[in-house]
């Protein structure tokens, strides 16, 4: 699911129309509509966050599709149950370098 299938979907679940959202944000329905159809691939996080307040949804879930207490995707879950065991197959060393990669790409992401 998309950044903008998940504001569509928070929004109907609030029971909003895009004229209300326009109303009580001023974000224009017609940016609104943009950006939850993927015409208008990147919007602001600052724009994310007042929707996600709005909408009373986890920002990381409208970002990403996370959940901040836990995945909410099954399939994102049962790929990484996968991953887990073929990670028993795996030589110490080369679980070593592993972790190390994974150390790199979380420090990379927090900048």
């Amino acid at each position: 699911m998309t950044l903008g299938e998940r504001l569509k979907q928070a929004r109907k679940q609030k029971e909003l129309t895009l004229v209300q959202v326009e109303n009580l944000t001023g974000i224009s329905q017609s940016y609104l509509s943009k950006i939850e159809r993927g015409q208008r691939k990147k919007p602001s996080l600052e724009l994310i966050s007042e929707l996600a307040k709005l909408y009373n949804v986890d920002l990381n879930w409208l970002i990403e599709g996370f959940k901040e207490n836990g995945i909410n995707d099954e399939n994102i879950r049962n790929k990484i149950e996968t991953i887990v065991e073929q990670l028993n197959y795996v030589s110490e060393k080369d679980l070593e370098i592993i972790l190390n990669i994974i150390k790199v790409f979380v420090a990379e992401r927090r900048e």
